[in-house]
């Protein structure tokens, strides 16, 4: 671990002299003394070294060497003699480890020349929540080895280096506290800004496999004093945010006649037929909304009938390694009778704590507001009541009509969720973004006006690489358009494509490997648009996505756990739907496969994603 020198304000480095006196060493990993420099002195000092335990190194000429441990002992050479002389650097002259040249061209600690400490690295990515990697990936694909990126610390005193720790022991709901008691990982004087492990991270091999790893960085300077901590995040390593029972598989949930078929991922990802049917009482789809408790599993939200009075209530599936039945919580009932209208979605982490959160977005004309995002924040058990309620932008209960996690638009390293709603009496329309933090807002961070019609959003990821997720809007039978996320949210869409075909996009994935998101467009009358990650934007994929046909509805996961996204199209061929599988196989055009259901049922071309 890197320490902070314990020294008076001004220390020199000096040449040996002629008395040949004891030299103080740091020891192997010591930060506090200069090691064996060969300087003579009269006094013999005390140095750091690793625990306390100081190594004691001769001086040039000889002579007695001895050392105290200590945890800030200053170092023997800091009093060189009466006849020795400093130093001198400069006009090509170089410095000893741990100093700098001085305003007056002798070497010298940063101590000794200012108390200013670096400050804390503004981290970069993963943001929040981030699933990265997968435990059944063949070795080479090495996606147990996030990418860990931030922003440059300004110097203080000499070159800049920082240090990275990584910690499977910290808790969701405990981020900020803890401690770091015994990091998986420590990797110290890193001159990037940028940091991928050179071995895989540990992850559980049962299930729930993989890990949940919280990191943080400090930056250090010349003579390696540290400045303090930067913000803790975490991110979720070999595992996969469909993965329902904990085996490191994305799994595949579709709408039939029966209610919700689980397909469970697998290496051979099987789809001739479900493994599993939940039973259902509410006829929308539910959604994947990560891990909202913290044991590891992912989990679904949907709605269900609410008994013995009529209405819908919202209700939270949760994972586990046997899902044949899984466990619900239905939470707060709503206020509304047959004619309210409900849809749940993921907000991702919204508030940044480590538990994914809810969504309800809901809308009944008896009551005030008629329209709201009713948000439940995630953790080891919910509240019956939301915990941040977002009015609706119109009055009517109709006029909202979509809403879900975004991504990080602003770059912050917390989630962020978005709704479009319209008023036809009006004329008007509306997508409002809301930043998340550890504090979520009720009022937008901005609004983007646009015509009376239905729109879309969702998650593109980052496609140009610069750090900021960007979102991908709808507006189905006209076109699509690209919000790009930046520091300061932009109150305009940016790039435009007018297609009458457009029913829905969805993005976040690397299905090129080149790491930067992809977009996928479905579309009602032909195969899906697929659109590469470029610096300079999107870029379609010449047959891209082609087997797949005319997938109205888009989506993927890692189905068969090779570390690469597969492609799922909810597709209507001759008046009978389907849905297609897509199995990644390093092309951008993988083959289809149908999945398949026995026993008289039929599936609709709708699936939970």
């Amino acid at each position: 671990m890197a320490t902070a020198f314990g020294c008076p304000t001004k220390t020199i480095y000096y040449d040996a002299g002629t008395d040949g006196g004891a030299t103080a060493g740091a020891g192997t990993a010591g930060k506090g003394g200069q090691a064996s420099t060969g300087i003579g002195g009269k006094a013999g000092g005390t140095a750091v070294g690793v625990a306390g335990n100081a190594g004691a190194a001769g001086g040039a000429s000889g002579g007695t060497a001895g050392a105290a441990a200590g945890q800030s002992g200053q170092a023997g050479h800091t009093d060189g003699g009466s006849d020795a002389a400093p130093v001198a650097c400069g006009a090509g002259k170089s410095c000893p480890s741990g100093t700098v040249c001085g305003a007056d061209n002798v070497c010298a600690s940063c101590a000794a020349i200012t108390s200013t400490l670096p400050s804390p690295p503004a981290l970069l990515r993963p943001m929040r929540g981030a699933y990265t990697g997968s435990l059944h990936a063949p070795p080479a694909r090495a996606t147990l080895r996030p990418t860990f990126t931030w922003s440059p610390v300004v110097p203080t005193c000499g070159a800049v280096t920082y240090e990275i720790q990584i910690e499977d022991s910290c808790q969701p709901g405990a981020l900020a506290t803890c401690g770091f008691p015994s990091p998986e990982l420590d990797a110290q004087g890193i001159s990037a800004t940028q940091f991928t492990p050179s071995q895989d991270l540990k992850v559980a091999t049962a299930p729930p496999v993989g890990a949940f790893y919280a990191w943080r960085l400090r930056a250090c300077d010349a003579s390696a004093r540290c400045g303090g901590w930067s913000e803790v995040r975490y991110l979720h390593v070999g595992r996969v945010r469909e993965d329902i029972n904990g085996d490191g598989y994305g799994d595949l949930l579709a709408m039939s006649s029966r209610g919700i078929e689980v397909y469970l991922g697998a290496s051979q990802f099987n789809v001739t037929n479900s493994t599993y049917t939940w039973t259902i009482t509410s006829g929308n789809p539910p959604s994947f909304v990560g891990d909202v408790n913290g044991d590891g599993f992912a989990d679904v939200f949907g709605s269900t009938s609410y008994d013995p009075t009529s209405g819908y209530a919202p209700i939270l599936y949760l994972g586990s390694g046997n899902v044949s039945a899984p466990q619900t919580i239905v939470l707060t009932k709503t206020a509304g009778g047959p004619s309210t209208f409900m849809k749940t979605t993921s907000a991702g982490d919204l508030n940044g704590d480590g538990f994914s959160d809810l969504i309800v977005q809901w809308g009944y004309q008896l009551t005030t507001p008629q329209t709201e995002l009713r948000i439940f924040f995630g953790g080891p058990s919910l509240a019956n009541t939301p915990d941040l309620s977002i009015p609706g932008p119109y009055t009517e209960d109709h006029t909202l009509q979509r809403s879900g996690r975004v991504g990080d638009v602003n770059g912050d390293g917390f989630e962020d969720i978005a709704l479009t709603a319209a008023d036809g009496a009006a004329g008007t329309g509306t997508v409002e973004i809301f930043t998340g933090g550890p504090q979520p807002r009720a009022t937008p961070t901005v609004s983007l006006s646009t015509a009376a019609v239905t729109y879309d959003i969702g998650p593109a990821g980052d496609v140009n690489g610069d750090g900021f997720d960007d979102a991908v809007v709808v507006n189905p039978g006209t076109g699509y358009y690209l919000y790009a996320g930046a520091a300061k949210l932009p109150a305009t869409l940016t790039n435009t494509w007018s297609d009458p075909d457009t029913s829905d996009a969805l993005g976040g994935f690397d299905i090129d490997g080149d790491g930067l998101s992809d977009v996928v467009i479905g579309s009602t009358t032909r195969s899906p648009h697929l659109y590469r990650g470029t610096i300079g934007g999107l870029a379609l994929v010449s047959g891209g996505a082609a087997n797949l046909t005319t997938s109205a509805l888009v989506g993927f996961s890692d189905h068969d756990g090779d570390g690469l996204p597969d492609l799922i199209g909810g597709a209507t061929m001759t008046g009978n739907s389907s849905i297609e599988w897509a199995g990644s196989d390093g092309t951008t055009n993988p083959r289809v496969s149908y999945l398949q259901l026995s026993g008289g049922a039929s599936l609709t071309n709708v699936f939970v994603r």
